[in-house]
C-alpha cells in the first residue's frame, strides 16, 4: 500500500527499500556522466536481480536537478542507496476523461556512508 503523507503532486522513494519489497537483491547504485548536449549529465545505474522472476535490473535514473563541476567532482565512484521522486499530475485525455499521469523516476539524493547528497544545480525542466 502507498501512502501520501505531506506530497501534494509527488512521491519519494529510499530506493534500497523499494527494491528490496520487489524481491531485488545484489543491487548496486553507480553513477554515470553522460553529455547531454553541453552538460556533464549524472544519471544513476541501478543493477541488481529480481529473486521472484529472474528479471535481471538494468536502468539509468536522470537527475532531479543539474550538476555542477562541484557536485560531479565530490561524488564516489559507487553509492550506498538513492532516493528518487516520481511526479503525478492530473489531466485530460483525448475523449474529455481526467487521468492522473505518472512521471519516470528521477534521483533526488544519493547516500554515501551516512550522509545524503543532492546536487546543487537549478532543478532540471525536462524536455530540455
Amino acid at each position: 500500500m502507498n501512502i501520501n503523507l505531506n506530497q501534494a503532486s509527488y512521491v519519494d522513494y529510499n530506493a534500497a527499500n523499494y527494491f528490496k519489497a520487489a524481491n531485488v537483491t545484489n543491487i548496486r547504485f553507480t553513477p554515470k556522466v553522460v553529455k547531454v548536449g553541453d552538460e556533464d549529465t549524472v544519471l544513476i545505474h541501478v543493477d541488481g536481480e529480481q529473486t521472484s522472476s529472474g528479471i535481471c535490473v538494468n536502468l539509468d535514473i536522470w537527475p532531479r536537478n543539474h550538476a555542477t563541476a562541484e557536485d560531479i567532482k565530490a561524488m564516489p565512484k559507487t553509492l550506498d542507496n538513492i532516493y528518487f521522486r516520481v511526479g503525478f499530475w492530473p489531466e485530460v485525455d483525448e475523449n474529455g476523461e481526467k487521468t492522473l499521469r505518472t512521471g519516470s523516476p528521477k534521483w533526488v539524493e544519493y547516500v554515501h556512508g551516512t550522509e545524503r547528497v543532492s546536487l546543487t544545480g537549478d532543478k532540471r525542466e525536462f524536455g530540455e
